[in-house]
């Protein structure tokens, strides 16, 4: 998914970048190690060091003088969470990966990404898996 981005006009034009993540305790299972789970100061410095590595990926070409900002959080309501830190640094875009699923409690609500295309305060550039491109006709 990363790879389509890198280099797109969509990054191109972009003059603050954010990378954000916004963590809450029905992600544990995707943490690399069960013992983390409860201790936040951990999961930063594992979830920051992941997306540096995507930030440093994504704008080594760009000619920006932004370097990109990472920022980490921990709050219950990931959507809301996004949409208020997306307002308060006065983003012009976000980017989210679809997973092209909901977890079980949200097949009576919408995913993350369909959340941020309906209430973000910018636009939204939604990065979709191979997977759901397959299953798109």
């Amino acid at each position: 998914m990363l790879r389509e981005l890198k280099g797109s006009p969509v990054l191109k034009g972009a003059k603050n970048v954010y990378f954000i993540h916004i963590y809450n305790q029905k992600m544990q299972e995707f943490l690399p190690d069960s013992a983390m789970a409860n201790d936040f100061s951990k999961i930063r410095i594992f979830v920051e060091s992941k997306m540096n590595e995507i930030k440093n990926f994504l704008l080594a070409d760009l000619p920006t003088n932004d370097s990109g900002h990472i920022e980490c959080f921990f709050d219950p309501n990931m959507k809301i969470k996004a949409c208020e830190f997306l307002a308060e640094v006065k983003a012009d875009l976000v980017v989210v990966a679809g997973s092209g699923h909901h977890r079980a409690e949200g097949v009576f609500s919408e995913s993350y990404s369909e959340y941020l295309l309906r209430h973000a305060p910018c636009d939204v550039y939604v990065l979709k898996s191979k997977l759901e491109k397959a299953a798109c006709p």
